[in-house]
């Protein structure tokens, strides 16, 4: 369930256009997570 969270905070960050950093951010934690 975590997973998907995180896939829908993107999509919806993504859409306003803040994934840039934000998603980096995720993507960088996501491995230790």
């Amino acid at each position: 369930q975590s997973t998907n969270f995180l896939i829908h905070c993107l999509t919806a960050l993504s859409q306003k256009g803040y994934a840039s950093g934000v998603e980096r951010t995720i993507l960088g934690a996501g491995p230790v997570l």
